[in-house]
């Protein structure tokens, strides 16, 4: 039988539950190389398969890839990018960073540019991060995002890109979160 309660009762429940079982999205944590110091923002790093020649982009070329302009490394093989979900800090960052627009608005974008026939897919999310790592280690063309935190320790199968010649961790590395001290409430 359910009890009838109240919604703040509920909230505690749930705060709780989280703090006892906090959230795990998968894989081996903190990459040696990457990890983040105590006062660091936290780090997006991009990963391709490790048979990809890319070993690093510029910004610009970054964000071309990103928004399926250019949809072709440097080989003349085709890329395909696969996203984060909604609401993730992946995506967070993403949206910030590269896009510059809603959520909603750059999906809609995708679909535009399906629609005109200028790509021929809408990237679709991956949800875990070990679903990403294993899309990107089994498909030759792909890449994907994700918090360089949550790497795993030995990066069989895949390569983390350098942006503007610099690694996640490194100084002055373009793709960063907020700090938690940094984020200001509604």
């Amino acid at each position: 039988m359910f009890h009838k309660i109240g919604i703040r009762t509920h909230v505690v429940v749930v705060l709780a539950c989280l703090l006892v079982h906090p959230i795990h999205s998968g894989g081996s944590r903190v990459h040696s190389a990457t990890a983040q110091g105590p006062r660091s923002a936290p780090a997006l790093a991009v990963i391709v398969n490790a048979k990809n020649p890319t070993t690093g982009l510029t910004m610009a070329a970054l964000k071309y890839h990103f928004k399926l302009k250019r949809t072709y490394w440097s080989n003349k093989k085709p890329s395909r990018l696969f996203l984060r979900p909604a609401g993730s800090p992946e995506m967070d960052i993403l949206l910030k960073e590269i896009y510059r627009v809603s959520y909603v608005r750059m999906r809609r974008d995708f679909v535009a540019q399906c629609n005109r026939g200028r790509n021929s897919y809408v990237p679709q999310p991956l949800n875990r991060d070990a679903d990403a790592i294993e899309r990107v280690r089994k498909d030759p063309s792909a890449f994907t995002v994700i918090m360089a935190a949550s790497l795993p320790a030995k990066l069989n199968g895949i390569r983390v890109l350098s942006l503007d010649k610099k690694k996640p961790g490194e100084p002055g590395y373009p793709l960063l979160g907020k700090l938690k001290s940094q984020e200001t409430e509604p």
